[in-house]
């Protein structure tokens, strides 16, 4: 990424998402980077995770995008590479780190830094998978403060939170401020979704 990339303008689209074409024929892009946190929801695993990998295949040749797939199974095995919620600790550390960095460097937001012609803090975006345990209260409380902790600061360190469920419900009590863009799979297939910005 070199200054050409981000110079006064910037880029385009800093987190881009395109997803082809949804209800009606519409064409499905946007920046996440200038959308709140995005909720995904309804349809089965594997439409979730087709349009999980349409976003990450679009990420790919984008060297300021390194994302960080965060999976919730149902068997967590804490302590080992697999664990959630360490992920989401290392997160929130790396989150603390920038916040100091910028501060220190005279920038408010990663965006401005890469803006600056910086390449070395690109964005983490956090793709949560199986976010539907929050709903049935099985996701551990720790992982609910930390999400809650990543979706009100993360996104001035270049951390934005994209949360998967396969239930079609909004996230109960405060987390809920936090994600008014939803992402809707209707279930016929990942192509069959519907977009609303609240």
């Amino acid at each position: 990424m070199k200054n050409d990339r981000h110079g006064k303008k910037g880029p385009e689209m800093l987190l881009p998402v395109s997803l082809g074409y949804g209800e009606e024929g519409k064409l499905l892009q946007f920046d996440l980077w200038r959308m709140p946190q995005m909720l995904v929801t309804g349809g089965a695993p594997d439409h979730q995770a087709a349009v999980v990998r349409k976003i990450l295949d679009g990420w790919k040749a984008l060297p300021w995008i390194e994302p960080v797939i965060v999976n919730f199974p149902d068997r967590p095995a804490p302590g080992t590479e697999t664990d959630p919620v360490g992920k989401l600790r290392e997160m929130r550390k790396t989150l603390e780190l920038r916040y100091r960095d910028l501060a220190g460097k005279g920038y408010k937001t990663a965006a401005e830094y890469l803006a600056g012609g910086h390449d070395d803090m690109p964005f983490h975006p956090v793709i949560i998978l199986g976010f539907e345990k929050f709903a049935d209260r099985s996701l551990p409380d720790e992982a609910v403060s930390l999400i809650h902790d990543l979706a009100v600061r993360g996104r001035a360190a270049g951390i934005d939170l994209v949360l998967c469920s396969t239930g079609a419900e909004c996230p109960k009590g405060e987390l809920v401020c936090d994600f008014p863009a939803k992402l809707v799979l209707h279930g016929g297939g990942e192509k069959d979704f519907s977009f609303s910005h609240m």
